[in-house]
């Protein structure tokens, strides 16, 4: 029986919002104590009640949890499952990293920089995409004029008239119609 190579690994959990502190951080001992009996933890960062870029199981919040690892790839499906299961864990993801990947901490200033404060983040006042409206004027009974928001100058469409149907010929089809029944 061979024993598999460790491989380089990437754990990001994130911890619902309406944890209490004192419960997050047990949780967050049981997933460390979890994850240190599977792989050798390399490094590991927290970062605590941050604004979710959308509700999450009803959560606005969450509290991050990410992990550099080393583990054998049998170990890997037993962490995710046991992640999955965890009703405090509203996300997680594991990933395997390159062999060249390197650490990167990020400071509160790198994340400020990047992304501007996080929690003061608000949605746009525009909607990314303008949906176009049609708007009909009517300039006579037989003419229309459609423009729509994005091309202020439309083209006329004309409708030609119908032509009026004779009297004498929508009795003789009525006569034919009536016969045949």
């Amino acid at each position: 029986m061979t024993k598999n190579p460790a491989n380089s690994y990437e754990v990001l959990a994130i911890f619902a919002g309406s944890l209490r502190e004192s419960e997050f951080k047990k949780e967050l001992e049981k997933l460390e104590a979890e994850l240190s009996k599977a792989a050798k933890i390399l490094n590991k960062s927290v970062w605590p009640n941050r604004q979710l870029a959308y509700k999450i199981s009803g959560e606005t919040t969450g509290s991050y949890f990410i992990a550099h690892f080393e583990a054998s790839g049998d170990k890997i499906a037993n962490l995710d499952n046991s992640l999955r299961l965890d009703p405090k864990i509203i996300r997680h993801l594991i990933c395997r990293t390159p062999k060249n990947y390197k650490w990167s901490e990020y400071t509160e200033e790198d994340l400020e920089h990047d992304y501007g404060k996080l929690e003061s983040a608000k949605p746009a006042a525009e909607p990314r995409y303008i949906k176009r409206k049609a708007v009909v004027e009517k300039t006579s009974k037989t003419e229309s004029k459609i423009e729509t928001a994005s091309k202020p100058a439309a083209k006329k469409i004309e409708k030609k008239p119908e032509p009026k149907a004779d009297a004498g010929e929508l009795d003789k089809k009525l006569d034919d119609i009536l016969a045949d029944l």
